[in-house]
């Protein structure tokens, strides 16, 4: 199993630090968060890698097809993947902080559909369609990975369809990774791709210290901000037990734009509704060594292809600490002959190709 850091762009000066640990700690991506609004741009940050690194993978948790057009994010993408000598994919989603700080709502199934299509041409080095117009590029004609976010079940399925990975963000639990595995195995019938084809990867807020309680701590803010992106589009098919639906139902309702990523209102309303400790349980690999390790072991036995880790404001000692503790250890357990190949070079051995 891959295992991805997923970082918030939030210090230029940083990123050449945090790249490095990422590579010498044994990560196989390093990747940064698009969100104009509240950090430094991905691809300068992108950049920087690039520069600092020879091993790791490089791409976007995730860009949208909103903020950025298909011909910006693949001409962006294709420069950090000459720069790095190959080693960029593109993961895109419906968009979070960065759609609603412009005031627009999240890109539809349909928005998705129309920027993997036009995407997929593009790297082809074709002209492409994308609402009503031709749109094309006069220099990219190697192809990237492209990976999709998704939570809910149509977007599941259309990963299923047409992307190269799926990254879930549906849950952590053994039912919730099968529920996702079944909306994105239906995709792949749908489209007539192999059984299997396209790689699982899970979307996790990750925090690891001395106590359970303490990691859980640092990680209640940022879990606010999943649930609600989770949740957004409806509670049916997501997995949510009976008991918590009107709670988690009210908290969608109440919660703060405004106050996204951090520790204020939401936080208190999601403890006032006692739905925290599900969040925590649902979206997160947290708290001591042990426990992280433990929970990222059984997504193995789950079958996942891999897990990004989302690091939060303690971005630094979550890097040192999951790579000493946790994928140490997780590498060491494994044959010599299971050792892989490095950065996408995975990704393109576990789907075959681009399609």
């Amino acid at each position: 199993m891959i295992v991805g850091a997923s970082i918030l762009p939030t210090s230029l000066d940083e990123i050449r630090g945090w790249a490095r640990l990422a590579e010498d700690g044994g990560f196989d991506y390093f990747t940064l968060a698009d969100s104009q609004s509240f950090c430094f741009d991905v691809y300068v940050g992108l950049t920087l890698a690039a520069l600092e690194t020879k091993r790791v993978g490089l791409g976007t948790t995730v860009t949208n097809p909103l903020t950025r057009h298909p011909v910006v994010t693949i001409g962006a993408s294709a420069s950090i993947d000459h720069l790095s000598g190959g080693r960029t994919f593109i993961g895109v989603g419906s968009g979070d902080s960065s759609v609603f700080s412009i005031g627009v709502p999240p890109a539809k199934v349909g928005d998705l559909r129309a920027f993997l299509t036009a995407a997929r041409a593009l790297m082809r080095g074709e002209r492409a369609d994308y609402l009503g117009r031709t749109i094309h590029t006069r220099w990219v004609t190697r192809p990237m990975p492209l990976v999709l976010a998704a939570a809910g079940p149509k977007t599941l399925h259309l990963a299923g369809e047409l992307a190269d990975v799926a990254l879930i963000n549906t849950g952590l639990t053994p039912e919730l990774v099968e529920l996702a595995r079944s909306h994105v195995r239906a995709g792949e019938r749908a489209a007539g791709r192999p059984a299997g084809s396209v790689p699982l990867w899970a979307f996790a807020h990750c925090r690891i210290a001395d106590t359970r309680e303490e990691a859980i701590e640092q990680v209640k803010g940022p879990l606010t901000s999943s649930a609600r992106h989770v949740f957004r589009g409806g509670l049916d098919g997501k997995g949510i037990p009976a008991a918590l639906r009107q709670s988690i139902a009210q908290y969608q309702e109440e919660y703060d734009h405004a106050g996204h990523w951090s520790e204020g209102r939401n936080l208190t309303l999601a403890e006032e509704l006692g739905v925290q400790d599900y969040f925590a349980e649902r979206f997160a690999i947290v708290g001591t060594p042990q426990d992280c390790l433990a929970k990222t072991r059984a997504l193995e036995r789950q079958g996942l292809d891999g897990i990004f880790l989302a690091m939060g404001v303690h971005q630094r000692i979550v890097l040192e600490r999951f790579a000493r503790e946790v994928i140490g250890p997780l590498r060491r357990a494994h044959d010599s002959s299971t050792v892989r190949k490095p950065g996408p070079a995975i990704v393109r051995e576990a789907t075959g190709g681009m399609p």
